[in-house]
């Protein structure tokens, strides 16, 4: 989050997240090649579900997302990383790029939030989403501070509706005709979920078991680099 956010909203910090199998960081502008080239290499089975995919021509698309939601304290937004040295009790470094997950529309007032994520075809069916999207409940929840975050997936994603399922998220209802399929006239529903606090009791210990952090915004410092990565201290970020 640029200085300017964090002054206004000290209370709002964006945390790296690390898991079992992953490691979650902040988009920065540096973080650009890597996922465009992620979108890029997924854009056969991304674009039927994701609208922006097909307007993501070039790195310049995605630096100007990162620009925009990383100034603003209305979103927080993560780069998904493959964990190296995974449960072997070292120190983790960073892996392959695999996808993307993001709070959008934060609200201090409302104390919500909407999750989005999207995973590389290459890593699909491993339980990444899950995985990612579990540790990015308990931070939303805990230091954060959010009382409801909210979910949408077309009624036709069905590995998306199993990570909705997996997370512990509540049907709420259904968004009629609520996106049109690019290069179709086809239009489809969207299913509503919500979780909030009170759920989230409930819901706990399954997110901590997914994610096998119980708090994963707090693991042991990352020290080890991958060529071309630089890390932060979580402390500060």
């Amino acid at each position: 989050m640029a200085n300017a956010s964090r002054r206004e909203h000290p209370e709002s910090p964006h945390h790296n997240l690390t898991t079992q199998r992953l490691i979650l960081r902040p988009l920065r502008p540096r973080h650009a090649p890597e996922l465009f080239d992620a979108v890029d290499s997924s854009r056969r089975t991304l674009r039927r579900w994701l609208p922006f995919v097909d307007s993501t021509r070039g790195v310049e698309d995605i630096s100007g997302f990162i620009r925009r939601t990383s100034r603003s304290p209305a979103h927080r937004v993560w780069g998904v990383w493959e964990r190296r040295d995974a449960g072997s009790g070292r120190r983790p470094r960073i892996g392959l790029y695999c996808g993307t997950l993001g709070l959008h529309g934060v609200s201090r007032e409302q104390a919500s939030a909407t999750m989005g994520y999207w995973i590389h075809s290459s890593r699909e069916g491993r339980g990444y989403a899950t995985e990612a999207a579990a540790a990015a409940l308990l931070w939303g929840f805990g230091p954060l501070g959010l009382e409801r975050l909210s979910i949408q997936a077309a009624s036709g994603n069905r590995a998306s509706l199993r990570v909705i399922d997996k997370l512990g998220f509540v049907r709420e209802g259904l968004w009629r005709e609520a996106q049109r399929i690019p290069g179709r006239r086809l239009r489809v529903d969207w299913v509503a979920f919500g979780m909030t606090r009170g759920d989230l009791r409930h819901a706990r210990a399954r997110l901590v078991e997914l994610c096998g952090e119980t708090r994963p915004w707090e693991p042991a410092r990352t020290s080890e680099r991958a060529p071309g990565v630089r890390f932060a201290d979580r402390s500060r970020s």
